[in-house]
């Protein structure tokens, strides 16, 4: 049994589609219960009284549950100790779905040895999840493996800069709105090659007890983007660099979602994840950029 844990959001979703491409057997462990039954998989509504019970029958648990943004430095650590006691006395993997603020500013491009930052409240909080994973994973609490992915792109994400509203916007206006500055590179990660990289920790041994960024095709300026857009609607894209105060105004109506002056630095300076690592070891080759835009904005027209 394959346990997907906050199985509602992008990346859960993600992660299920993959599973269901494997012919896995799933459950869905969300916080609401959904409008359509996915054949094949067995959902359930989240209770941390109930957690153990899943995990007992579960070969791995993928965590890409995560509290809203305003609730992180409350919730975030209660998740974390009842993932854990949950893990106790079971055989289960648990593969985390991770970000990339514990880096803070990058000096070069994020590798997993990177140094983590102490700057922001929300990246600390973050390196602190992970290294207690780590932690219990060495202390023989718990089998782990991590996977980080940059800002995520692809179907149903909402939860990031690239979100389907941003390619909305593309198809409806012609327009690419960024939160920085133009001619700066920044790495995003196509939601399905998230959920690959993590589905690919979760069927052997060879990732236990390592952190991996997941490798990406789509590096590039918010220019260089425009310009592929352009070519795959057959209109030109034109780039406009969000002004600072229209970012402050967002980030003032946003407590669910990460917020754009949390992660503006991500877009003022290089922002580039290289996952070498992951690519060696596994045999991974990310989806080429041109495929990953078209599938997004196939999705979109699909929704109408």
């Amino acid at each position: 049994m394959q346990v997907v844990l906050g199985a509602g959001g992008a990346v859960g979703r993600a992660v299920v589609r993959e599973l269901i491409s494997r012919n896995a057997r799933i459950k869905a462990i969300t916080l609401n219960m959904p409008d359509r039954v996915v054949p094949g998989v067995q959902h359930v509504r989240f209770n941390p009284a109930e957690l153990s019970k899943h995990f007992q029958e579960a070969a791995t648990v993928y965590h890409c549950a995560a509290p809203s943004y305003g609730r992180w430095a409350q919730d975030y650590p209660v998740l974390q100790r009842q993932v854990l006691a949950a893990l106790q006395g079971t055989e289960a993997t648990l593969v985390y779905a991770d970000n990339l603020l514990m880096y803070g500013v990058p000096r070069a491009p994020l590798e997993e040895t990177h140094p983590h930052s102490t700057e922001q409240p929300r990246g600390r909080l973050r390196s602190q999840l992970a290294q207690a994973l780590l932690t219990a994973h060495h202390e023989g609490r718990a089998r782990v493996a991590i996977a980080r992915a940059s800002t995520l792109i692809g179907p149903e994400v909402h939860s990031s800069w690239t979100s389907e509203d941003f390619f909305q916007e593309v198809l409806s206006r012609n327009t690419l709105r960024w939160p920085g500055d133009l001619q700066k590179p920044h790495s995003l990660t196509y939601v399905q090659d998230f959920a690959k990289a993590l589905v690919l920790l979760g069927q052997g041994q060879k990732g236990l007890g390592e952190v991996w960024h997941v490798p990406t095709d789509l590096t590039c300026t918010a220019l260089e983007l425009a310009d592929l857009l352009s070519d795959l609607t057959g209109h030109p894209v034109k780039p406009h660099q969000v002004p600072s105060i229209h970012l402050w105004v967002k980030s003032q109506l946003s407590r669910v979602h990460p917020t754009p002056l949390d992660l503006a630095y991500q877009f003022n300076t290089p922002f580039i994840v290289q996952g070498r690592k992951f690519q060696e070891a596994f045999g991974f080759q990310p989806t080429p950029r041109k495929q990953v835009l078209q599938e997004t904005l196939e999705h979109l027209r699909q929704k109408g």
